[in-house]
């Protein structure tokens, strides 16, 4: 950049430069607040008209399981069945599930009964 710093190829070349490493940096504070021994971000749920309808927070200090998925997938679907071995296997000491059976009903339109709190 020194010697070429009018040549417009040089400068684009940089400018990628400096925002790769800018992600990289980025990528390396995210995995470093995720990594493990470190405090949970907090999750927050909004209801359909925009409020906010829960919260990971609100359960700190309690055994939480956390699973995201989506319905369309076969895998998704398949690993249910084993969440649900896992959540009555330790319900009774005081496991949660994120989300609650009300945020699943609106967004699937049905409960999914037996396993939910």
């Amino acid at each position: 950049m020194k010697k070429y710093p009018d040549n417009s190829h040089v400068l684009e070349h940089h400018n990628r430069v400096s925002e790769i490493k800018e992600r990289l940096t980025d990528q390396r504070a995210i995995e470093e607040s995720l990594s493990a021994g470190r405090p949970v971000p907090d999750i927050i749920l909004n209801d359909a008209d925009g409020g906010v309808s829960f919260r990971l927070s609100d359960l700190k200090g309690r055994a939480v399981l956390v699973y995201f998925w989506v319905s369309w997938s076969p895998l998704c679907r398949a690993a249910n069945h084993q969440l649900k071995d896992i959540y009555n296997d330790y319900r009774d000491s005081g496991l949660r599930s994120m989300p609650s059976p009300s945020i699943i009903r609106r967004v699937t339109g049905k409960m999914l009964s037996g396993w939910m709190d």
